[in-house]
């Protein structure tokens, strides 16, 4: 009798959440008396009508949910639009209409970040490159600086960043020529120390220590600064002139210096191949030309030639 009273008692409590439309509590209230007594067919009855209610009210929130996402979605406010669509998928995670409604608002969101993106990256370019033609170099380095901080995850904005530097390094660089071409190597080391300051990764510094390193072991360089600037672009040209022989030693000259230049190194296998392969052309182009002559001259000295 005892535990009837206490199976009416807990009938009745779900029974007012119910009607309350406290379905959820009402739900646990059964699934934890069921935990126990698991075979009470008339809480068992309870929890499948708490399940049905909730089925109707969730399709009734996420019908809800979905047609107010598609309003921000025709408004342009894809985020929006996403996160209405997550809470209904939330709340049930195999609705057809609610998934097909996500990918597309994604689909639309990713799109709209990426063009923000482009057009961030566009305004920041322009207003960098102002900032060099205008001479303000601490302000560029500051604001750099303060961008990659800021970003440190967004490769689009790091690599914009790292451009930058760059230039700020080759225009300070460039300033210095009569000195990167001198014999003070002290004072070379000391500019480079200074602007890695800028710049830790920067190629044209590492291209600049090698030639440094080169010359204190005594290899004769040229006009230094011609090496960091000129050499690769140089490189380009010749090969597209087809001048092979003079690119292997372009690319050989650029490795001395810079020996972990892969770029340099791929470029000096091409040439090595086009070189052999325009050598054997042009040999095979002089033999033909040679030929009648060749012919000539056995008919009237057949005793001069060698025959095997």
């Amino acid at each position: 009798m005892e535990n009837d009273a206490f199976i009416q008692q807990v009938k009745q409590n779900v029974e007012t959440l119910i009607v309350e439309g406290r379905f959820e509590e009402a739900m646990e209230k059964c699934k934890k008396y069921l935990s126990s007594f698991p075979d009470q067919k008339e809480i068992v009855k309870l929890k499948k009508t708490i399940e049905e209610r909730l089925f109707e009210q969730n399709e009734k929130e996420i019908d809800q949910k979905n047609k107010e996402s598609e309003k921000l979605y025709s408004a342009k406010d894809y985020l929006g639009a996403l996160r209405l669509t997550k809470e209904a998928l939330t709340l049930a995670p195999h609705n057809d209409k609610s998934k097909r409604l996500y990918l597309k608002y994604q689909e639309k969101y990713k799109a709209q970040m990426e063009e923000a993106e482009k057009s961030f990256i566009k305004q920041r370019r322009e207003h960098f490159e102002q900032l060099i033609a205008e001479e303000k170099l601490t302000e560029l380095i500051e604001e750099t600086r303060k961008l990659e901080e800021q970003n440190l995850e967004n490769h689009a904005v790091r690599s914009l960043v790292e451009e930058f530097k760059e230039k700020l390094i080759e225009k300070e660089l460039k300033s210095k020529k009569d000195l990167l071409n001198s014999d003070k190597i002290e004072d070379i080391e000391n500019l480079i120390a200074g602007l890695k300051k800028i710049s830790e990764n920067s190629k044209l510094l590492r291209n600049l220590e090698n030639a440094v390193k080169q010359k204190k072991l005594g290899v004769q360089i040229e006009n230094i600064d011609e090496f960091i600037y000129e050499g690769q672009q140089n490189l380009v040209t010749l090969m597209k002139l087809g001048k092979f022989e003079e690119s292997i030693r372009v690319c050989e000259e650029i490795l001395k210096v810079n020996p972990e230049d892969s770029k340099a190194r791929s470029i000096l296998e091409k040439a090595k191949n086009s070189f052999y392969k325009q050598s054997k052309r042009e040999a095979i182009k002089n033999i033909k030309s040679y030929l009648p002559t060749l012919k000539q001259e056995y008919k009237t000295g057949k005793d001069n030639f060698v025959t095997f």
